[in-house]
Protein backbone atom coordinates (compact mmCIF):
# COMPACT_ATOMS: atom_id res chain seq x y z
CA UNK A 1 0.00 0.00 0.00
CA UNK A 2 2.82 2.41 0.86
CA UNK A 3 5.05 1.56 -2.11
CA UNK A 4 2.32 0.82 -4.64
CA UNK A 5 4.43 -2.14 -5.83
CA UNK A 6 5.60 -5.56 -4.67
CA UNK A 7 9.30 -5.35 -5.59
CA UNK A 8 11.61 -3.46 -3.25
CA UNK A 9 14.93 -4.30 -4.98
CA UNK A 10 16.38 -1.88 -7.53
CA UNK A 11 19.50 -2.70 -9.59
CA UNK A 12 21.72 0.05 -11.00
CA UNK A 13 22.12 -0.03 -14.82
CA UNK A 14 25.65 -1.49 -14.59
CA UNK A 15 24.63 -4.07 -11.93
CA UNK A 16 27.24 -2.75 -9.50
CA UNK A 17 24.80 -1.44 -6.90
CA UNK A 18 21.60 -2.85 -5.45
CA UNK A 19 19.24 -0.42 -3.74
CA UNK A 20 16.72 -1.84 -1.32
CA UNK A 21 14.27 -0.59 1.30
CA UNK A 22 14.68 -1.63 4.91
CA UNK A 23 11.51 -1.80 6.99
CA UNK A 24 11.80 -1.51 10.78
CA UNK A 25 8.65 -2.79 12.51
CA UNK A 26 9.98 -2.55 16.07
CA UNK A 27 7.76 0.34 17.22
CA UNK A 28 4.66 -0.59 15.23
CA UNK A 29 1.68 -1.62 17.41
CA UNK A 30 0.65 -5.23 17.08
CA UNK A 31 -2.77 -6.68 16.38
CA UNK A 32 -3.76 -9.97 17.97
CA UNK A 33 -5.45 -12.78 16.09
CA UNK A 34 -6.58 -16.31 16.83
CA UNK A 35 -5.53 -19.22 14.67
CA UNK A 36 -8.23 -21.86 14.72
CA UNK A 37 -7.11 -25.47 14.49
CA UNK A 38 -9.90 -28.06 14.51
CA UNK A 39 -7.43 -30.88 15.13
CA UNK A 40 -6.61 -29.62 18.63
CA UNK A 41 -8.60 -28.38 21.59
CA UNK A 42 -6.53 -25.21 21.95
CA UNK A 43 -6.53 -22.23 19.61
CA UNK A 44 -3.24 -20.43 19.24
CA UNK A 45 -3.00 -16.68 19.51
CA UNK A 46 -0.52 -14.80 17.34
CA UNK A 47 0.37 -11.16 16.79
CA UNK A 48 1.56 -9.21 13.76
CA UNK A 49 2.65 -5.55 13.43
CA UNK A 50 -0.40 -3.76 12.08
CA UNK A 51 -0.66 0.04 12.41
CA UNK A 52 -4.10 1.60 12.58
CA UNK A 53 -5.06 5.21 11.91
CA UNK A 54 -2.82 7.50 13.94
CA UNK A 55 -0.47 4.70 15.05
CA UNK A 56 3.28 4.65 14.53
CA UNK A 57 4.17 3.51 11.02
CA UNK A 58 7.10 1.29 10.00
CA UNK A 59 10.43 3.13 9.85
CA UNK A 60 11.63 3.18 6.23
CA UNK A 61 15.09 3.84 4.83
CA UNK A 62 16.86 3.12 1.55
CA UNK A 63 20.18 1.29 1.57
CA UNK A 64 22.67 0.61 -1.21
CA UNK A 65 24.69 -2.59 -1.42
CA UNK A 66 27.96 -2.56 -3.40
CA UNK A 67 28.26 -5.94 -5.12
CA UNK A 68 32.04 -5.65 -5.54
CA UNK A 69 32.98 -4.59 -2.02
CA UNK A 70 30.11 -6.30 -0.21
CA UNK A 71 29.44 -3.17 1.86
CA UNK A 72 26.08 -1.53 2.55
CA UNK A 73 25.47 2.17 3.17
CA UNK A 74 22.34 4.05 4.21
CA UNK A 75 20.94 6.73 1.92
CA UNK A 76 20.37 9.94 3.92
CA UNK A 77 16.91 11.45 3.94
CA UNK A 78 16.20 14.95 2.64
CA UNK A 79 16.78 17.58 5.33
CA UNK A 80 13.13 18.64 5.16
CA UNK A 81 11.99 15.13 6.09
CA UNK A 82 14.71 14.12 8.56
CA UNK A 83 12.48 14.78 11.59
CA UNK A 84 9.51 12.83 10.29
CA UNK A 85 10.99 9.51 11.45
CA UNK A 86 8.30 6.90 10.79
CA UNK A 87 5.86 9.44 9.31
CA UNK A 88 7.76 9.17 6.03
CA UNK A 89 6.66 7.38 2.89
CA UNK A 90 8.94 6.18 0.11
CA UNK A 91 7.05 6.01 -3.17
CA UNK A 92 9.64 5.34 -5.87
CA UNK A 93 13.32 4.45 -6.27
CA UNK A 94 14.72 5.13 -9.75
CA UNK A 95 18.27 4.77 -11.14
CA UNK A 96 18.91 7.19 -14.00
CA UNK A 97 22.63 6.46 -14.51
CA UNK A 98 25.18 3.99 -13.13
CA UNK A 99 25.87 6.12 -10.04
CA UNK A 100 22.78 8.35 -10.03
CA UNK A 101 19.80 7.56 -7.84
CA UNK A 102 16.44 9.25 -7.44
CA UNK A 103 14.14 8.61 -4.48
CA UNK A 104 10.62 10.00 -4.17
CA UNK A 105 9.66 10.69 -0.54
CA UNK A 106 6.35 11.83 0.89
CA UNK A 107 4.87 12.91 4.22
CA UNK A 108 2.10 11.09 6.04
CA UNK A 109 -0.53 13.64 5.05
CA UNK A 110 0.39 12.88 1.41
CA UNK A 111 0.21 16.55 0.44
CA UNK A 112 3.97 17.04 0.07
CA UNK A 113 6.60 15.08 -1.80
CA UNK A 114 10.30 15.45 -2.58
CA UNK A 115 12.09 14.01 -5.61
CA UNK A 116 15.62 13.77 -4.20
CA UNK A 117 18.59 13.12 -6.49
CA UNK A 118 21.80 11.50 -5.20
CA UNK A 119 25.28 10.78 -6.52
CA UNK A 120 27.39 7.82 -5.44
CA UNK A 121 31.06 8.76 -5.23
CA UNK A 122 33.82 6.17 -4.93
CA UNK A 123 36.25 7.11 -2.15
CA UNK A 124 38.53 4.11 -2.64
CA UNK A 125 38.27 0.52 -3.81
CA UNK A 126 36.07 -0.59 -0.92
CA UNK A 127 34.17 2.54 0.12
CA UNK A 128 31.49 4.73 -1.40
CA UNK A 129 29.92 7.98 -0.32
CA UNK A 130 26.39 9.16 -1.05
CA UNK A 131 25.94 12.89 -1.55
CA UNK A 132 22.89 15.05 -2.09
CA UNK A 133 22.73 16.38 -5.62
CA UNK A 134 19.51 18.36 -5.94
CA UNK A 135 15.80 18.00 -5.27
CA UNK A 136 12.38 19.10 -6.42
CA UNK A 137 9.45 19.64 -4.04
CA UNK A 138 5.90 18.88 -5.20
CA UNK A 139 3.00 20.05 -3.03
CA UNK A 140 -0.75 20.31 -3.27
CA UNK A 141 -3.02 22.74 -1.42
CA UNK A 142 -6.07 20.52 -1.70
CA UNK A 143 -6.52 16.77 -1.45
CA UNK A 144 -3.63 14.32 -1.71
CA UNK A 145 -0.92 13.75 -4.29
CA UNK A 146 -1.47 10.81 -6.62
CA UNK A 147 1.63 8.77 -5.88
CA UNK A 148 1.71 6.75 -9.08
CA UNK A 149 2.03 9.99 -11.06
CA UNK A 150 5.13 10.99 -9.07
CA UNK A 151 7.46 8.36 -10.54
CA UNK A 152 10.10 10.37 -12.43
CA UNK A 153 11.51 9.49 -15.85
CA UNK A 154 14.80 11.12 -16.80
CA UNK A 155 16.60 12.33 -19.88
CA UNK A 156 20.24 11.20 -20.28
CA UNK A 157 22.35 12.10 -17.20
CA UNK A 158 19.33 13.51 -15.41
CA UNK A 159 19.24 16.98 -16.93
CA UNK A 160 15.47 16.79 -17.15
CA UNK A 161 12.94 14.79 -15.17
CA UNK A 162 9.35 14.12 -16.18
CA UNK A 163 6.33 13.41 -13.99
CA UNK A 164 2.57 13.52 -14.43
CA UNK A 165 0.86 16.35 -12.63
CA UNK A 166 -2.74 16.54 -11.51
CA UNK A 167 -4.28 19.73 -10.13
CA UNK A 168 -7.30 19.00 -7.91
CA UNK A 169 -7.79 22.75 -7.35
CA UNK A 170 -9.74 22.87 -10.60
CA UNK A 171 -12.37 20.42 -9.41
CA UNK A 172 -14.66 23.13 -8.05
CA UNK A 173 -14.32 25.44 -11.03
CA UNK A 174 -17.09 25.04 -13.56
CA UNK A 175 -15.12 26.63 -16.39
CA UNK A 176 -12.00 24.51 -15.81
CA UNK A 177 -11.41 20.79 -15.70
CA UNK A 178 -8.63 18.85 -14.03
CA UNK A 179 -6.71 16.51 -16.31
CA UNK A 180 -3.38 14.78 -15.68
CA UNK A 181 -0.59 16.25 -17.81
CA UNK A 182 3.18 15.89 -18.21
CA UNK A 183 5.63 18.44 -16.85
CA UNK A 184 9.37 18.76 -17.44
CA UNK A 185 11.56 19.54 -14.41
CA UNK A 186 14.93 21.16 -15.08
CA UNK A 187 17.30 19.68 -12.48
CA UNK A 188 20.53 21.31 -13.71
CA UNK A 189 19.92 24.61 -11.95
CA UNK A 190 20.22 25.92 -8.41
CA UNK A 191 16.52 25.51 -7.68
CA UNK A 192 14.95 22.87 -9.94
CA UNK A 193 11.67 24.06 -11.38
CA UNK A 194 9.12 23.08 -13.98
CA UNK A 195 10.18 24.75 -17.21
CA UNK A 196 7.91 23.06 -19.75
CA UNK A 197 4.39 21.66 -19.65
CA UNK A 198 2.63 19.35 -22.05
CA UNK A 199 -0.94 20.51 -21.60
CA UNK A 200 -3.27 19.82 -24.48
CA UNK A 201 -6.62 18.11 -24.90
CA UNK A 202 -5.12 14.80 -23.75
CA UNK A 203 -5.66 13.09 -20.41
CA UNK A 204 -2.28 11.49 -19.67
CA UNK A 205 -2.36 8.08 -18.00
CA UNK A 206 1.24 6.82 -17.86
CA UNK A 207 4.76 7.73 -18.99
CA UNK A 208 6.28 4.72 -20.76
CA UNK A 209 9.79 5.72 -21.83
CA UNK A 210 12.20 8.60 -22.43
CA UNK A 211 14.77 7.85 -25.15
CA UNK A 212 18.14 9.37 -26.04
CA UNK A 213 16.66 11.35 -28.94
CA UNK A 214 14.65 13.85 -26.89
CA UNK A 215 11.41 11.91 -27.24
CA UNK A 216 9.04 10.96 -24.44
CA UNK A 217 6.48 8.20 -24.95
CA UNK A 218 3.27 8.04 -22.95
CA UNK A 219 -0.28 6.71 -22.97
CA UNK A 220 -3.26 9.05 -22.92
CA UNK A 221 -6.87 9.43 -23.91
CA UNK A 222 -8.68 12.31 -25.51
CA UNK A 223 -10.86 14.29 -23.14
CA UNK A 224 -13.99 13.48 -25.12
CA UNK A 225 -13.20 9.76 -25.29
CA UNK A 226 -11.86 8.59 -21.94
CA UNK A 227 -12.53 4.87 -22.58
CA UNK A 228 -9.71 4.72 -25.13
CA UNK A 229 -5.97 4.67 -24.50
CA UNK A 230 -3.46 5.51 -27.23
CA UNK A 231 0.33 5.71 -27.36
CA UNK A 232 1.80 9.16 -28.04
CA UNK A 233 5.25 10.59 -28.64
CA UNK A 234 6.35 14.13 -27.78
CA UNK A 235 9.64 15.88 -28.55
CA UNK A 236 10.18 17.59 -25.21
CA UNK A 237 12.58 20.19 -26.67
CA UNK A 238 10.02 21.38 -29.19
CA UNK A 239 8.07 24.51 -28.32
CA UNK A 240 5.03 22.99 -30.01
CA UNK A 241 2.86 21.05 -27.58
CA UNK A 242 1.41 18.77 -30.24
CA UNK A 243 2.16 15.08 -29.71
CA UNK A 244 2.25 12.39 -32.38
CA UNK A 245 -0.20 9.53 -31.90
CA UNK A 246 1.59 6.28 -32.75
CA UNK A 247 -1.35 3.93 -32.35
CA UNK A 248 -4.19 6.00 -33.82
CA UNK A 249 -3.43 5.25 -37.48
CA UNK A 250 -1.53 1.98 -37.62
CA UNK A 251 -2.06 1.13 -41.31
CA UNK A 252 -5.84 1.11 -40.89
CA UNK A 253 -5.64 -1.44 -38.09
CA UNK A 254 -8.35 -0.65 -35.57
CA UNK A 255 -6.88 0.07 -32.14
CA UNK A 256 -8.70 1.67 -29.26
CA UNK A 257 -6.56 0.54 -26.34
CA UNK A 258 -2.78 0.40 -26.72
CA UNK A 259 0.52 0.28 -24.88
CA UNK A 260 4.20 -0.05 -25.80
CA UNK A 261 7.24 -1.94 -24.55
CA UNK A 262 10.80 -0.88 -25.33
CA UNK A 263 13.92 -2.96 -25.87
CA UNK A 264 16.57 -2.87 -23.17
CA UNK A 265 19.64 -0.68 -23.53
CA UNK A 266 18.96 2.43 -25.57
CA UNK A 267 15.40 1.53 -26.58
CA UNK A 268 16.12 1.28 -30.30
CA UNK A 269 13.09 -0.96 -30.80
CA UNK A 270 9.64 -1.04 -29.33
CA UNK A 271 6.55 -3.21 -29.64
CA UNK A 272 3.27 -1.38 -29.99
CA UNK A 273 0.58 -3.57 -28.47
CA UNK A 274 -3.07 -3.17 -29.37
CA UNK A 275 -5.47 -4.85 -26.95
CA UNK A 276 -8.75 -4.12 -28.71
CA UNK A 277 -11.55 -3.59 -29.43
CA UNK A 278 -10.82 -6.16 -32.18
CA UNK A 279 -8.47 -9.15 -31.91
CA UNK A 280 -5.23 -8.07 -30.20
CA UNK A 281 -2.05 -7.71 -32.25
CA UNK A 282 1.47 -6.37 -31.85
CA UNK A 283 3.63 -4.26 -34.15
CA UNK A 284 7.41 -4.14 -34.05
CA UNK A 285 9.07 -0.77 -34.73
CA UNK A 286 12.48 0.75 -34.70
CA UNK A 287 12.61 4.42 -33.80
CA UNK A 288 11.09 5.58 -37.09
CA UNK A 289 9.81 2.63 -39.15
CA UNK A 290 7.46 -0.29 -38.80
CA UNK A 291 9.20 -3.65 -39.15
CA UNK A 292 6.42 -6.21 -38.80
CA UNK A 293 2.90 -6.86 -37.57
CA UNK A 294 2.60 -9.90 -35.32
CA UNK A 295 -0.91 -11.35 -35.20
CA UNK A 296 -1.43 -14.34 -32.91
CA UNK A 297 -4.30 -15.67 -35.02
CA UNK A 298 -2.29 -15.84 -38.30
CA UNK A 299 -1.49 -19.40 -39.59
CA UNK A 300 1.89 -20.77 -38.58
CA UNK A 301 3.38 -20.49 -42.06
CA UNK A 302 2.71 -16.77 -42.18
CA UNK A 303 4.15 -16.37 -38.69
CA UNK A 304 7.39 -17.91 -39.89
CA UNK A 305 7.44 -15.46 -42.74
CA UNK A 306 7.07 -12.62 -40.27
CA UNK A 307 10.02 -13.91 -38.29
CA UNK A 308 12.16 -13.98 -41.42
CA UNK A 309 11.27 -10.40 -42.29
CA UNK A 310 12.03 -9.29 -38.74
CA UNK A 311 15.42 -11.02 -38.86
CA UNK A 312 16.26 -9.32 -42.15
CA UNK A 313 15.33 -5.95 -40.68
Amino acid sequence: EIFNQNVLLFWSPNDRYLAFIKIDLQDVPKANFLKYDLSTDNNDRYSIPYPKAGDTLPLLDVYIYNVRSGKTIRVPRPNEYEKLKSDLYIYHVVWYCDTCLSIVYGNRAQNSSIIQLYDIQTINTDNDKIIFKTRYIEETRKGALLTRFLKPFFSPMGTYGFIIRFDPLNFDKITQKAYPYIVRIHFNQTHPQIDATFSSDLCVDEIIYVDNFKQIYFTASRQNNTIERQVYRWNYTNEQIDAECLSCHNDNESCGYANAKFSRGNGSYYILECYGPKIPYSTLYNRTNKLSIIKPYVPMGEKNGLRKRVNKA
